[in-house]
């Protein structure tokens, strides 16, 4: 059996056996896997409500993506935001960190980091930063996409906003 040279759709030459109907399953499910990759998910979430960051790593709440992909090797464009304000003055080595976890695992880099700096004996300074990467779904079936967020241990106190704190998925099975 023979394939179109662009999509790989299967078709039967004269010398093949005149099977009809393995001929026609083999070029259905090659439009399908071919129209599955032309059909991207798209999701956002948003964070449920104000939250005091702690030095210790957690999951935002609200801010999960659950999805599921046809087939291992999936991409997905996964853009976050974090809406960041100095509640309590600090030190100026106060500092939020923002990362994406997938499946359960930190993803290493990109981290989205945010600090008032000098500003950090001024309360209610607020700042936004962002954050992207691609990452590989490397199985097909569920996945989950999540923000974690913390902040150093230095002295003051740091809150994500709810309203533009987010994360965004595009996937391509």
């Amino acid at each position: 059996m023979a394939t179109t040279p662009v999509y790989g759709f299967p078709f039967l030459e004269p010398p093949d056996a005149p099977d009809i109907a393995a001929a026609t399953e083999n070029l259905a499910q090659a439009v399908e896997d071919e129209l599955v990759l032309r059909n991207p998910q798209a999701a956002t979430a948003v964070l449920a409500s104000q939250y005091t960051l702690t030095s210790t790593i957690t999951d935002l709440s609200g801010c999960v993506i659950n999805l599921t992909t046809p087939r291992a090797g999936a991409k997905a464009l996964v853009t976050w935001t974090a809406d960041c304000q100095l509640v309590t003055a600090g030190a100026a080595s106060l500092y939020a960190v923002i990362n994406l976890a997938v499946d359960g695992s930190d993803v290493a880099f990109p981290q989205s980091v945010w600090g008032p700096g000098n500003w950090a004996a001024q309360a209610n300074t607020r700042g936004a930063v962002a954050g992207a990467t691609i990452v590989t779904l490397a199985s097909a079936g569920s996945h989950q996409l999540k923000l974690r967020a913390a902040k150093s241990s230095a002295t003051g106190d740091m809150r994500l906003n709810a309203q533009h704190t987010s994360i965004s998925a595009v996937v391509f099975p």
